[in-house]
């Protein structure tokens, strides 16, 4: 199935996509455009509903809404490709809610609204891959919330940001190994807000590893923040810059367990400003 419907016009509705169960098959939306009139309104772009059956969006754009892209379908993979989302309100750029699936962001532009807005938010146990795309004027950058997965950030812009470019919290204290990885030339700048990056809590009983490698973190107050960690967690920051920050280009905000290894090679690897 091709949904290609040419343009939409909408106050505060939603563009729902029920699936069927997967036969081996997959659905794409094509060269969508969705324009609302209102994004205060409580609108979202494109539901994604239903499930087992991979679906792929591309081309095209949403604006003027509350959210853009949401999809609650498990065991399934969501690719979303050379996308548009602009001129969003207090909701989000794409949100993933589905267990056991993956989600693949490759060249998307989003816009929120410089306070409330999160541009990318996976509450799931979904692999994730963030590529090659940009993120302006969002509350959080991409916030990986509770998500139990292999959750990767690369090659991707991130400016303006209310409070952290990305936010990681893995705390909700799952038996699941986790790995995010914030690499591959990303860049993050804030020109204000909290922290380029806050590893917000660490709490897989299986541990969790954090690589950071090849980014720059710039006009952040704290360049990089880790607020919590517990036995068996890692986190690797290489190759990278972290510079003009006003607070701390590393800072640890609470005591951090034993069994916890922390790498920042600031001699050889990183430079800090």
């Amino acid at each position: 199935l091709t949904y290609d419907s040419g343009s939409e016009s909408a106050t505060g509705v939603e563009l729902a996509i029920a699936q069927e169960s997967n036969d081996g098959g997959a659905e794409a939306i094509v060269d969508n455009v969705i324009d609302g009139t209102d994004k205060s309104a409580s609108g979202t772009g494109i539901v994604r509903s239903g499930n087992k059956a991979d679906l792929t969006i591309s081309g095209g754009s949403v604006a003027n809404v509350s959210a853009g892209i949401t999809s609650s379908t498990t065991g399934t993979t969501l690719t979303i490709t050379d996308v548009t989302l602009t001129a969003l309100g207090s909701g989000h750029g794409v949100k993933q809610t589905g267990d056991d699936g993956a989600l693949v962001i490759d060249a998307v532009d989003v816009t929120g609204d410089a306070s409330s807005t999160q541009g990318v938010q996976v509450t799931s146990t979904s692999d994730v891959d963030v590529r090659n795309s940009t993120i302006d004027k969002a509350d959080i950058g991409v916030d990986a919330d509770d998500a139990k997965t292999n959750f990767n950030v690369s090659n991707t812009t991130i400016t303006a940001s209310n409070s952290f470019g990305v936010q990681i919290t893995d705390g909700d204290g799952g038996s699941d190994a986790t790995t995010f990885r914030v690499n591959d030339g990303s860049r993050i700048d804030q020109a204000g807000g909290t922290a380029g990056i806050d590893i917000a809590t660490l709490g897989s009983t299986a541990g969790t590893a954090v690589a950071i490698d090849a980014i720059t973190v710039e006009n952040a107050p704290i360049g990089i923040r880790l607020a919590a960690a517990s036995n068996g967690d890692a986190v690797d920051i290489t190759n990278s810059t972290i510079a003009n920050t006003t607070t701390a280009g590393l800072q640890f905000t609470q005591t951090i367990d034993i069994g916890v290894t922390v790498n920042f090679n600031s001699f050889e690897n990183n430079e800090v400003g």
